[in-house]
């Protein structure tokens, strides 16, 4: 599993002092994805809510994200993860455009906190497809209401973690032998 560094978008703020990490692999017939907010955690929000339910709106204050493009289509597929185990997925046709709730099991979310780190993995059956385009990103909102935007790549001006250039993490499932 190679881990990414992610970078806040020039328009965030609220980014001082914290370093994210993220990863992605295929572990069996599940993939998962695990994030490293470094810094002082007391200076980021997070939400309560209820472990394991599945909750639109994620995005709106701490979360992390995954996007998942089958390689050499249009179409693909955004995973949420909160904080507090909440979760949401969803289907697009393309770019933005034809959006559906994903029919998929909940996600197994295990979360560790301490006062200068997160850890957030999640484990969940993926979408069909061997090879896909992988955007890891996360909304990290700081106590005080300051919005970061993180990301592999920020290919626009305006922070847009659907930006099909801002999917640069390849992942290829191991055929079985």
């Amino acid at each position: 599993m190679t881990v990414r560094r992610l970078s806040p978008h020039p328009a965030s703020t609220g980014a001082a002092g914290l370093e994210l990490e993220a990863s992605v692999a295929f572990d069996g017939d599940r993939l998962k994805v695990a994030y490293r907010l470094r810094g002082s955690i007391a200076d980021v929000r997070l939400p309560a809510g209820v472990s394991g339910r599945r909750r639109d709106g994620l995005w709106r204050t701490t979360c992390f994200e995954a996007f998942l493009q089958p390689t050499g289509d249009d179409a693909y597929f955004e995973f949420n993860f909160a904080t507090a185990g909440e979760w949401a997925a969803y289907s697009f046709t393309a770019t933005r455009e034809g959006m559906a709730p994903l029919e998929t099991s909940s996600p197994a979310i295990r979360i560790e906190r301490a006062d200068d780190c997160l850890m957030l993995e999640a484990s969940f059956p993926p979408p069909a497809g061997a090879a896909f385009n992988v955007g890891l990103a996360a909304v990290i909102e700081s106590a005080d209401g300051e919005i970061s935007w993180w990301a592999l790549a920020h290919p626009s001006e305006k922070p847009d973690f659907h930006h099909p250039d801002s999917f640069l993490y390849d992942l290829t499932r191991a055929s079985a032998p």
